[in-house]
């Protein structure tokens, strides 16, 4: 009603109005909202509940945590100043929402999968089991002490305890099984409990008067996603790749590295791979009697080899033909033979970036040496990393380069329990700038029995999508991943391939 139209009424009809004024009740969502006590009951359930149990899958584990916590900071916010319980859950949310950014700040890098990082943010979980216990114990205590004070018995919150201790305990011996469904049914049945103690309050009376602030909730969120953001762009920002030792790469020859050079060049060694070996990985080549070269280009994006054959076995597409395909990494696996004696050979699997492409993170190429059981490696492993940039190149060593023993759990390592297993393993970063970005890994075969092929499988493993959380390395892709592609990764999946006891060794 207007000013006017109110001017307008008899000093009776006004005293009406009044009444009916005072006698209708405010809007239901207007009602709630003087009702801080649910709002902050609510909060700290909610929070409670998607803290406590996570889904592993869609980012979930990381997407409940997070709106979680500022629900029970929010929550317990407003009811710090009713008793020293609350006040206690405030602080505990404050110190598992500090440490819930550092994890998630190193997961936004590559370094979240190395061994020692994995063990600090394993010992920080398990730190923080205790103050999530006292958080529980302070949420029951707050919740009798307020129905104590209104005349209730104090009662309800022991289930929430003993669920928690159990949990903790089939955690710590790593329990699986279909019984964990059983206690994800159970801890809706207490939240719903909590729930209704909550109720019991609101209903018996009990109001909040919250505490001036001098922040709003809404700054708090603010400055909460802010963090967040801040520390994704720091991570993938500055900590996305591997620190690599890029170097101006030094002309050296030998006499002797000069004369064994010219004998592969003569056997057919391809000059484009013999270019970025050092003259020590050249003399190891001395007395080579046979050299066997494959090379093929590919196209990363279609995830396919490039040749003149597109179908092959019952029309399975193979390979795409020229026409089809853009090539973007070419492959070139080279076979020294050593002696004529029990066969030794020499492996050499060089890789070349032919697009000026963006590399987002990290790279890695997995080795499987050989298929067979008639040839080991001796010896270690080598290689290094080049790329040229205003007339001048630059070298590097791997990361890393080496056997990896991990632990595997597809499909079928689950159905026969956890299985170990051990590759080679060589992890880098390429730098965005320059052109002719490539690399090679080299290594000795021996024969241990005659008559099996030499199999020897590069599979190298590319980032190709800026974007993902947490942050996995190239090699930790490829031991985890049911598949060839992901969401940021693609492993191209190649092999060098040859028979050797013909009268010329063939490839196969």
């Amino acid at each position: 009603m207007t000013d006017k139209q109110l001017g307008s009424l008899s000093e009776q009809e006004f005293d009406l109005y009044l009444e009916e004024i005072i006698e209708t009740p405010p809007p239901a969502d207007l009602s709630n909202e003087f009702k801080p006590w649910r709002k902050a009951m609510n909060r700290i359930l909610w929070g409670t509940g998607l803290t406590t149990l996570t889904l592993n899958f869609w980012n979930l584990d990381v997407i409940m945590p997070a709106i979680g916590l500022i629900l029970l900071i929010l929550g317990y916010r407003a009811l710090k100043n009713e008793n020293k319980w609350f006040k206690c859950g405030y602080v505990i949310s404050w110190i598992r929402v500090v440490w819930w950014l550092v994890a998630f700040s190193i997961n936004a890098t590559v370094f979240s999968g190395e061994s020692d990082v994995t063990a600090f943010l394993r010992v920080g979980t398990y730190v923080l089991l205790i103050p999530g216990f006292i958080k529980l114990v302070a949420l029951r205590n707050g919740i009798r002490a307020i129905q104590k004070k209104v005349g209730l018995p104090p009662h309800g919150g022991n289930g929430m305890l003993v669920w928690y201790l159990i949990i903790i305990v089939l955690g710590l011996i790593n329990f699986t099984g279909f019984s964990i469904w059983g206690l994800i049914i159970a801890y809706i049945f207490i939240l719903r409990n909590l729930y209704k103690l909550s109720r019991e309050l609101d209903e018996a009376g009990y109001a909040v008067s919250p505490a001036p602030v001098k922040i709003s909730d809404n700054a708090i969120k603010l400055i909460y996603v802010g963090l967040i953001a801040v520390s994704l762009i720091l991570g993938y920002g500055c900590f996305n790749k591997y620190p690599m030792d890029w170097q101006p790469l030094e002309a050296s020859s030998t006499n002797e590295s000069d004369a064994v050079r010219q004998d592969l060049l003569n056997l057919g060694f391809p000059e484009v791979v013999l270019n970025d070996m050092t003259p020590e990985e050249i003399l190891a080549c001395e007395g080579a009697t046979f050299v066997i070269v494959e090379q093929r280009d590919y196209d990363v994006d279609q995830n396919r080899g490039i040749g003149t054959q597109e179908e092959i076995d019952d029309g399975k597409i193979a390979l795409i033909t020229i026409d089809k395909a853009t090539p973007q990494l070419r492959m070139t696996y080279v076979g020294v033979k050593l002696g004529d004696e029990r066969e030794q050979w020499k492996i050499i699997h060089h890789f070349e970036w032919l697009d000026d492409r963006k590399f987002y993170g990290t790279e890695a190429v997995q080795l499987w040496p050989y298929s067979q059981t008639g040839w080991s490696v001796s010896g270690d492993f080598s290689g290094r990393l080049l790329y040229e940039q205003d007339g001048s190149v630059y070298t590097s060593d791997y990361h890393s380069l080496g056997k990896v023993t991990y632990d595997t759990n597809g499909m079928v390592a689950q159905m026969l329990g956890q299985t170990s297993s051990t590759d080679v393993f060589a992890t880098f970063s390429l730098p965005n700038e320059g052109e002719r970005r490539r690399g090679y890994v080299m290594y000795e075969l021996s024969e241990m029995m005659d008559g099996f092929i030499i199999s020897s499988w590069f599979n190298y493993i590319h980032q190709h999508n800026w974007f993902q959380f947490p942050v996995q390395t190239a090699m930790e892709f490829e031991m985890t991943s049911f598949s060839n592609n992901g969401w940021a990764f693609k492993t191209i999946q190649t092999a060098l391939q040859f028979t050797t006891h013909g009268e010329y060794p063939e490839l196969f």
